[in-house]
């Protein structure tokens, strides 16, 4: 038996919209909610614009903040624990459906690694949500696929298929943080799109890579969109003693046609 191919602990979300013509995804990241530097009105308006346009979405990991040991203490930052899950999982509940996954962050690593407690896992446990570590595989299946333009039959959906990780390190420079991006969507040779968290700086890096093709011995090109996700914190103490940038209030709304394979992403305001 050959051992070329292994199968790896990587998790995988495959979710099938056969009836969908469209399908939008409006994914959210790093809301550090139990921080006092979270905007919760503006997280609050995302939920409310995801339930009213029937949106997907995901948590790309950070969505609680507690970090250090001391900022455990009650009282010492913003919500205490029990408050923020509690706030958090009734916030989230009303679009639940909506949520494809909920990605494990540093900061919930952090706390976790201290007391044994993850709060990012306890919340998709509440929710009935997927909770993923490490890199998660998206497998969206949308409509009906139609081989060319003036074909009238259709033969399967259209399969879009990304990689999700909530990011890693630091890095100040623009170009920095884009490697990371592009690194993330060159992991997986059929990966179509990437979204990461992390470095509260909306970017959106297009890449592309050589793909062969033996039954038809041509080689193109397949393209590959890594998007990076805004963070919901306010200018933070922090950021400024450190002389980091505050964070541009951007957002990307993916739409995944069901016609024809085609990813097209909007860049808009928070």
């Amino acid at each position: 038996m050959s051992n070329i191919h292994q199968s790896l602990d990587v998790k995988v979300i495959q979710k099938s919209f056969p009836e969908a013509r469209e399908l939008y995804l409006l994914p959210l990241g790093d809301l550090h909610w139990d921080s006092r530097y979270s905007n919760h009105s503006l997280i609050e308006r995302k939920v409310a614009e995801i339930k009213e346009n029937n949106y997907l979405t995901l948590l790309i990991g950070d969505t609680f903040d507690k970090l250090f040991f001391s900022w455990l203490l009650k009282d010492q930052q913003g919500d205490d624990l029990n408050v923020a899950l509690t706030t958090v999982a009734n916030l989230f509940k009303p679009i639940r459906d909506n949520i494809l996954l909920i990605m494990d962050g540093n900061h919930e690593r952090g706390m976790e690694k201290k007391v044994g407690f993850n709060m990012g896992e306890a919340l998709a446990n509440v929710l009935e949500i997927p909770f993923i570590r490490g890199i998660g595989v998206l497998h969206l299946r949308v409509g009906k696929y139609r081989k060319n333009q003036t074909s009238k039959s259709f033969s399967r959906m259209n399969s879009y298929v990304g990689l999700v990780a909530h990011g890693y390190g630091g890095g100040r420079t623009k170009g920095a943080k884009a490697n990371k991006a592009a690194a993330l969507g060159d992991v997986m040779e059929n990966c179509d799109f990437s979204i990461m968290g992390h470095v509260h700086d909306p970017n959106l890096i297009p890449n592309s890579r050589l793909v062969y093709d033996p039954q038809r011995k041509t080689v193109y090109a397949r393209e590959i969109r890594n998007v990076i996700l805004s963070s919901f914190q306010n200018y933070s103490n922090y950021a400024q003693e450190s002389f980091m940038r505050p964070s541009p209030k951007l957002e990307y709304l993916i739409r995944f046609d069901g016609m024809y394979k085609n990813i097209e992403i909007l860049e808009r305001r928070m």
